[in-house]
């Protein structure tokens, strides 16, 4: 899925808002302190092992 998301200038910093998604919202200093709050780097690993029966 892709959503909008409104990235605004705020006094000395940024903010950002998923007008879809109610409550999703971010403030930072800087767009790429913004960007990196409202799509967070993935910090799971996913591995599949074969057990024996």
């Amino acid at each position: 899925m892709r959503y909008a998301v409104v990235i605004e200038q705020a006094g000395a910093g940024f903010s950002a808002y998923a007008p879809d998604l109610p409550g999703c919202i971010a403030s930072g200093s800087s767009v790429d302190a913004v960007e990196g709050l409202m799509i967070p780097r993935p910090v799971s690993k996913v591995e599949y092992m074969e057990m024996a029966a």
